[in-house]
């Protein structure tokens, strides 16, 4: 799986993320493509956050109307996967 350029503020923080579930044995590929979306989101919506606030996470996990309830369920358990990985690193996440 490539993985997605990413140039948000989060950009390091995913690539740590994902780095550290891939060391548990997650392939974690559908979770990558997602936090890549979540980094095209925070580039275009939220240029200047480095921080995953309430703002910005109620912002991403609204549900679109293009997205079922799958994707949208998919969508939050991976934003809340990265928000509690934030946390334990000692960074400030909304959850």
């Amino acid at each position: 799986m490539t993985r997605p350029s990413l140039k948000s503020r989060f950009g390091e923080q995913i690539r740590a993320f994902v780095g550290y579930k891939n060391s548990l044995g997650f392939p974690y590929n559908e979770s990558i493509r997602i936090l890549g979306r979540f980094d095209d989101f925070c580039v275009e919506r939220f240029p200047e956050k480095d921080c995953l606030d309430c703002e910005l996470a109620l912002a991403w996990l609204e549900k679109r109307d293009t997205e079922n309830t799958a994707g949208h369920r998919n969508r939050i358990m991976v934003s809340t996967g990265f928000a509690k990985y934030l946390r334990a690193v000692g960074t400030e996440a909304y959850m």
